[in-house]
């Protein structure tokens, strides 16, 4: 499959990715690229519950959304020293990956977070929930590659990421 990018952005597009309404469905990143959706995975469970689920902090004076997204080990608290630089010009979104901080570590499924896909999952989940648009969205760690992945499943919500320290 031809996976064609925009400039000076980079954000894949959505009609040659076989993306309806700006965001992937289909499972994981290789089953994006083969076309052929995973069986078996499940979309984050609850929209109507994800945000309590990932104990999102919203905070900030700005209108354009960043969202932090911390490492294996880590919760958000990680950001605390560099979030706050950011509320002047942003909505700062911060949240636990599902299993971390204060996170519903009951919604923990080994077989979901057995790949990054569902981590990717629940960043793309947050986002739809919250209707974010034009998102900078920072990972740290695994989660710099975690940020990749959910940008390639919708692209429609997030126009930039900044991955530090990928791994």
């Amino acid at each position: 499959m031809d996976v064609s990018l925009d400039t000076p952005r980079c954000s894949a597009r959505p009609e040659h990715l076989g993306i309806s309404g700006g965001c992937w469905r289909g499972g994981s990143i290789g089953s994006l690229l083969h076309g052929k959706p995973d069986k078996g995975r499940t979309r984050a469970a609850g929209a109507m519950t994800i945000l309590k689920r990932n104990n999102v902090n919203v905070s900030g004076q700005g209108k354009r959304p960043i969202m932090f997204a911390h490492g294996f080990g880590c919760d958000q608290t990680m950001w605390r020293d560099v979030a706050p630089d950011f509320e002047r010009d942003h909505k700062v979104i911060l949240f636990d990956l599902t299993g971390a901080g204060q996170s519903d570590l009951t919604a923990y499924d080994f077989r979901r977070y057995s790949s990054l896909d569902g981590h990717a999952d629940d960043i793309v989940a947050i986002a739809e929930e919250m209707d974010l648009a034009d998102t900078v969205l920072v990972g740290h760690s695994v989660s710099a590659i975690t940020a990749a992945l959910a940008s390639v499943k919708c692209p429609a919500r997030f126009a930039a990421i900044v991955l530090v320290s990928p791994s």
